[in-house]
């Protein structure tokens, strides 16, 4: 919870994207995903956290490509209630300063920089990786081997924006300016939930009594003698 009790909302934005067993485009997504959250230099950290509207970015942030169909999520929490259109407004113009002015070369070079060097580096749970990084694609009956071709997804992606500068711009307005997939979810606390919780069980547990014929109460409260002396003699 947020420190500031008047800021204990959440706010969460989410887009359907493509089909995972498309390799490439997934490899591209998830790159763009990077670009446009990762760091203090990516755009949407310059414009949700560098204002200091919220504590964080919302819990489930980013791309998740563990379904069928891939998400991209972005959002805000830690923030007050009544900046919840505001922050909708700058998600939606971040989106648009993106489409308008792309990304850095020298960000782009160093996240796929990044990428082959992970390749290279091969630690103890390097074999755990690999399984966790196909299990989706693969469950969805995706080629695991061709999810394996980084390289391939690398060189592609490179000849893809040198034949394209935009290529990552149309991505950003295919997926998230024109999509009417998505969805806008907002969480604001409830100073009386426990009590509510707590009135809620006892309505139930009183219909639930109510709806016992005098047989199934005998017959519950013979059984709960019998637990009670059963736990005596383990006791």
């Amino acid at each position: 919870m947020a420190p500031d009790a008047a800021k204990q909302n959440t706010l969460c934005m989410s887009y359907l994207l493509g089909d995972i067993t498309d390799t490439f485009e997934g490899f591209t997504l998830s790159l763009l995903s990077s670009l446009m959250i990762s760091g203090p230099n990516s755009p949407f950290y310059k414009t949700l956290i560098e204002p200091k509207i919220g504590t964080n970015f919302s819990s489930v942030v980013g791309y998740d490509g563990s379904t069928k169909e891939a998400s991209f999520s972005i959002g805000l929490q830690g923030m007050a209630e009544e900046d919840t259109e505001k922050v909708k407004q700058i998600i939606v113009q971040t989106i648009d300063e993106i489409i308008a002015n792309g990304f850095e070369e020298e960000r782009i070079e160093a996240l796929l920089h990044k990428i082959e060097i992970q390749m290279k580096h091969q630690s103890t749970s390097f074999g755990l990786s690999l399984a966790s990084y196909i299990a989706s694609c693969w469950n969805h009956d995706g080629d695991p081997v061709q999810l394996l071709k980084i390289s391939d997804s690398v060189t592609q992606f490179r000849e893809a924006l040198k034949d394209n500068p935009r290529f990552l711009q149309e991505k950003v307005l295919h997926y998230f300016k024109d999509n009417t997939h998505r969805l806008t979810l907002s969480m604001s606390p409830d100073e009386a939930y426990l009590e509510k919780q707590v009135k809620a069980e006892e309505e139930k547990l009183q219909k639930k009594v109510q709806a016992l014929s005098e047989s199934d109460k005998k017959d519950i409260y013979e059984k709960g003698k019998l637990y009670a002396n059963s736990y005596r003699r383990v006791a």
